[in-house]
C-alpha cells in the first residue's frame, strides 16, 4: 500500500483552502474529465476540453495567489478572480476556434478522427491522474487507462450514429419548406 499516495485533508474546523484540498478536487475532476473523454468525447469534445483547460487555469490562479498573500480569504478571492477571467478568455477562444473549424474544409476529417483521439486522450488523462495523484504504479495506471480507452472507443463507435446534430435558429430559417406531398 506504499504506492497509494492519495491524501484526503482533514477538517480543522475553519477555512480549509489549501493545496491539499485543491489537489484532491483536481484529482477527482481529472478522473471525471478522463472518463468523459473516453466515453463521450465525440459528442462533448469542446466542452470537456474547456473543462480540462479550466482546471489548469484555476491551478495557475491558485499558484499565483499563493505567492501574493498568506491570507486564506484573499487567496481564495484572487485565485477565483484569476480563474474567472482566464475561463472567460478560454471560452472566447473556444468559440473562435469552433467558428473557424466549422468554416474550414477539415471539419469532416476532424470528425472522423475525434473518436480514437478522444478515447486515447481520456486514457492518457486517466493514466497521468492515477499515477500522479492516486496510485504510484506505471503498470496499474497504464492498465486502467488502456481498459477505459478501449471500452470508451467501443462505446463511442457503437453510439456514433445516435448523435443528434442541433440546429441554430439561423439554420432553421435557411431550411427549405416541405412540399405538401412530402408531408403526407
Amino acid at each position: 500500500m506504499e504506492n497509494f499516495i492519495l491524501r484526503i485533508p482533514e477538517w480543522q474546523g475553519e477555512l480549509a483552502f489549501s493545496r491539499d484540498l485543491l489537489v484532491l478536487i483536481a484529482t477527482i475532476l481529472l478522473a471525471v474529465i478522463g472518463i468523459l473523454f473516453c466515453f463521450s468525447g465525440y459528442k462533448y469534445f469542446q466542452t470537456v476540453m474547456l473543462m480540462l483547460l479550466s482546471c489548469g487555469v484555476y491551478c495557475l490562479g491558485y499558484l499565483t495567489s499563493e505567492k501574493m498573500t498568506q491570507n486564506l480569504v484573499l487567496r481564495l478571492f484572487v485565485s477565483t478572480l484569476i480563474a474567472f477571467i482566464g475561463i472567460c478568455l478560454l471560452y472566447f477562444a473556444s468559440v473562435l476556434v469552433g467558428f473557424m473549424v466549422d468554416r474550414s474544409k477539415t471539419k469532416n476529417f476532424l470528425l472522423k478522427c475525434i473518436i480514437p483521439f478522444s478515447a486515447m486522450a481520456g486514457g492518457v488523462i486517466l493514466a497521468v491522474d492515477i499515477y500522479s495523484g492516486i496510485y504510484r504504479s506505471v503498470p496499474v495506471a497504464g492498465l486502467i487507462a488502456a481498459a477505459f480507452a478501449g471500452a470508451g472507443m467501443t462505446v463511442q463507435y457503437k453510439n456514433r450514429k445516435k448523435q443528434i446534430n442541433f440546429k441554430t435558429y439561423d439554420d432553421l430559417l435557411k431550411l427549405q419548406p416541405l412540399d405538401t406531398e412530402e408531408q403526407a
